[in-house]
């Protein structure tokens, strides 16, 4: 085997791991299981019980392996990516012999000199993830940091740098410093922590106690063998035993059970780990909520790490974890920063960060209730377009602070999609990053929102007969999406667009209820300066928007609307009116943004092929040109012969829409000039087919092998 084996497999695959759905969403029933409807009832539960994020969420099984790069500097401009290699094949080797979902981060050195901004990182990651490895920190600093640990709260099982070297200084005489034997060891502890609940970061008196034990004679000839199963199945039983003998363990197991756990992974697979329960969760003898929640209790969320390249002989972990491999690779993103996205997951990775402040209609619910909402959406970015999405809940709810702690780790993603935080913290945060950062920041609930809406708008237009300047649209909801909402519709040529809030029509001089943001609605809208509620405001007009809350709107003000009234009732998982009631009252068209009803005006129609294309140019931002491709291409797809008013929009699993979507995206960006790397859109298209054949992407026919459409810039 070649010396840049490793730096071989890189390139041809963009990186080792991504970001998987446990459960397949083939039909508009289990899309509602993982999304809304459904998924909502997941967030309650856990919002009346933390602890339940545990068993409804991915985060018992999830770790960050973070590095700040302090013990392998380098002089670079770039934030840790040459760090990636170590710490992403890590991720690997843990995913394949523990089944730990492990996520590599980077956190950017020009913003971590302050180890207490290092700390405030992890603890408002913790949420969402049940452990950390501090990898790559300099022995001084990791030193500092844990005499500041007790500042945080941080309840999550913590291994740090001078552990692992601890480890692999007992460990390495004995086998012959293969990487795959100490790696075994190392992580046999954090399996043991994740099942049997430790949440604490490793004492030096339980490591000594573990190493001491698993060293001994009883284990000498399993460390010194190759059988790599082995050892861990021993490694795992050793410190589930001195886990609990020091009384750390909140989840009743025996060792022998956590032991026979990960010895069931090397007989069945993921899918020996899923919970059965009485209840069928595919039943529709059930109501959907119920379903939804034996689905996420069944596999523990719906979201996992998987390897692009499953390692069949445990013999090549040597050539995966060897460091001079890594180094190889390393060194070359050092020489070329570029290089990263190409040669680790980097070049495919999102995050989706929210706190917890605004999610689906029920506000302020904390950041493990809205876990659930991010892994669900990470379901569909990767089913619906192949994007590789990280789930991050954040503790912090002040804007600024929010925008310090995406700061920090933000160089660990090619883009990054905010979703559930409430207005208009929202506008800060997201305006703040996209100035800051030099990839896509994104916030669905405002621009997502605006696009699908404007998408069906048009399509409604054509139902009745009318140009987008001859309506009048009413907007019920002055937070994100409305704001958003009417800058695209103005943009796709509404004139008489009015917004309202809980305090009525928002208009130029409104003496109460108003903030920057809501002066800039009042601006841009309302041309007749109308004043009053909203059954004042509906009366005459053609479309109600509704981006607020459930029952907002009442059946007998749709009667005093305009001729063919227009609902899109898109508060979610209860509308503003259930379309049956809406349709009684008179309505032409009605339409929500929940899967179990005609006419979906939901954001999974834009997000996954938005940031497709967005990211095979490695777009440097995402503009109001790319939103109105976005939504004009969706409007297409549906011809003029087949629109009705129950068939307006796409359905939410049509494989055209992500298609479509990611080549208008990527078309406009590049006339535009916000594109770093200038490919032809036809083939971001015809890359994302491939993926949706072949379930990977044909990186050995990269979009970089065909001659690119010439830009017009």
């Amino acid at each position: 085997m070649s010396s840049n084996y490793l730096l071989k497999v890189l390139q041809k695959y963009h990186g080792l791991i991504d970001v998987t759905t446990k459960v397949p969403v083939r039909d508009r029933y289990s899309l509602s299981l993982v999304y809304t409807p459904g998924v909502g009832q997941a967030c309650m539960e856990i919002k009346k019980n933390v602890n339940e994020v545990l068993s409804l969420t991915n985060k018992a099984n999830s770790i960050i392996i973070i590095t700040d790069g302090s013990a392998f500097p380098v002089k670079s401009d770039q934030a840790n990516f040459h760090m990636l290699p170590f710490i992403e094949t890590l991720a690997v080797f843990y995913k394949q012999v523990y089944n730990i979902d492990a996520y590599p981060m980077v956190l950017d050195r020009e913003k971590d000199e302050n180890l207490e901004d290092v700390l405030d990182a992890i603890y408002n990651l913790s949420p969402a993830y049940a452990g950390f490895e501090l990898y790559g920190f300099d022995p001084i600093r990791i030193e500092k940091l844990m005499a500041l640990w007790d500042k945080k709260p941080i309840q999550a099982a913590v291994l740090n740098s001078i552990d692992r070297e601890l480890i692999e200084k007992n460990v390495n005489i004995i086998t012959k410093s293969d990487p795959a034997k100490t790696g075994a060891i190392i992580a046999g502890l954090i399996r043991a922590a994740l099942d049997l609940g430790v949440y604490q970061r490793f004492s030096s008196e339980v490591i000594a106690r573990y190493l001491e034990e698993i060293t001994s004679d009883k284990y000498i000839e399993v460390l010194r063998s190759d059988n790599l199963y082995n050892l861990a199945k021993s490694a795992v039983l050793v410190a589930a035993k001195n886990l609990i003998g020091a009384n750390l363990a909140t989840v009743k197991m025996t060792p022998e059970q956590v032991r026979d756990k990960l010895d069931t992974f090397y007989l069945e697979g993921q899918e020996g780990w899923v919970k059965h329960t009485a209840l069928d969760y595919m039943s529709l003898m059930n109501t959907i909520e119920e379903n939804s929640i034996e689905l996420h209790r069944a596999h523990g969320g719906v979201t996992s790490v998987e390897t692009k390249v499953p390692i069949k002989d445990p013999s090549f972990f040597k050539e995966i974890l060897n460091a001079e491999n890594q180094r190889e690779v390393s060194e070359k993103i050092i020489a070329d920063p570029a290089f990263a996205y190409d040669s680790t997951c980097k070049g495919n990775l999102c995050a989706i960060i929210s706190n917890g402040t605004a999610v689906l209609g029920f506000g302020d619910i904390g950041a493990e209730a809205g876990l659930p909402v991010m892994e669900g959406k990470s379901v569909l970015f990767k089913q619906l377009a192949g994007v590789d999405v990280m789930p991050i809940c954040i503790r912090e709810k002040d804007p600024k602070k929010v925008i310090e702690v995406i700061s920090r780790f933000a160089p660990s993603f090619a883009a990054i999609n905010l979703e559930d935080i409430k207005a208009p913290d929202c506008f800060e945060i997201e305006k703040t990053l996209i100035d800051k950062l030099d990839i896509p920041v994104f916030h669905d609930d405002q621009h997502g929102t605006a696009v699908v809406c404007t998408a069906a708008f048009l399509n409604s237009l054509k139902l009745l007969g009318k140009k987008p300047e001859e309506v009048k649209v009413v907007i019920n909801g002055g937070g994100a999406a409305g704001i958003s909402i009417t800058e695209l519709m103005l943009h796709a040529g509404a004139k008489n667009v009015v917004v309202c809030d809980t305090k009525g029509a928002i208009y130029k001089g409104r003496p109460t209820n108003m903030n920057p943001f809501k002066d800039y609605i009042a601006s841009i809208s309302n041309p007749n300066n109308e004043k009053g509620d909203l059954p004042e405001i509906l009366k005459g007009a053609d479309f109600f928007i509704g981006v607020s809350v459930a029952g907002a709107l009442k059946p007998e003000w749709i009667k005093n609307m305009n001729e063919k009234p227009v609902i899109f009732a898109l508060a979610n998982p209860i509308p503003e009116i259930m379309p049956e009631e809406a349709k009684k009252a008179g309505a032409f068209i009605v339409a929500t943004g929940r899967s179990d009803f005609k006419n979906q005006v939901n954001n999974s129609l834009v997000f996954p092929g938005l940031f497709r294309g967005a990211i095979d140019i490695r777009a440097r931002k995402i503009t109001m040109r790319m939103k109105m491709a976005a939504a004009i291409g969706i409007a297409s797809l549906i011809k003029e012969q087949d629109l009705n008013p129950d068939f307006i929009i796409p359905g939410a699993l049509d494989p055209q829409v992500p298609l479509l979507v990611a080549k208008k995206v990527a078309e406009a960006g590049i006339e535009e000039g916000v594109a770093r790397k200038i490919v032809n859109p036809e083939l971001v298209a015809e890359n994302l087919k491939y993926f949706m054949v072949h379930g990977r992407f044909n990186y050995e026919k990269s979009l970089n092998d065909f001659p690119p459409k010439k830009p017009n810039l």
